[in-house]
């Protein structure tokens, strides 16, 4: 097995993290068209990579939500899924969640998420949708850097 760590947060950008903290998004899919829009570098070297790699490919973030819900947004644009589908299976991480913050000792997060999404008047599943409104994965990737035959490799991947 090899292990490869791709960083796609970019703690050093402190004031796109500043302003992600005063819009109060962060750990919402409402901040999934902000980081595409300001860290598309970040993006493509997680797909470049996944496109290099060999073998079967794992990815993930601390909880599997956030930076591993924004891969796999990417990942199921490319192959061709609809957005309501995405959305979909972004949803899924809610309950998918529970047991993992339960082993840890921590409160369940979901509440507070779509507590905090109410607030900004919408949910989960929209907030993914409103990010797939007019965006294209491949165009967006491509003009970031990876190449076409990167974004074939991974669908191919995605499609076998």
């Amino acid at each position: 097995m090899t292990r490869l760590h791709v960083p796609l947060d970019d703690v050093a950008d402190t004031a796109f993290w500043a302003e992600i903290a005063r819009t109060r998004v962060d750990g919402t899919p409402l901040y999934m068209r902000p980081f595409l829009q300001r860290k598309a570098d970040r993006c493509a070297a997680v797909i470049s990579a996944l496109a290099s790699a060999s073998g079967g490919v794992i990815y993930h973030c601390g909880a599997g939500r956030d930076r591993t819900g924004l891969i796999t947004l990417l990942l199921l644009s490319l192959a061709g899924v609809e957005p309501d589908a995405i959305a979909d299976d972004y949803e899924l991480s809610t309950d998918a969640l529970r047991p993992l913050f339960a082993a840890m000792g921590q409160q369940d997060q979901a509440p507070a998420l779509a507590a905090l999404l109410a607030e900004h008047g919408t949910t989960a599943r929209d907030a993914v949708r409103a990010t797939l409104d007019g965006f294209d994965a491949e165009d967006y990737l491509l003009a970031a850097g990876v190449s076409a035959a990167e974004i074939q490799a991974v669908r191919s991947r995605l499609t076998a």
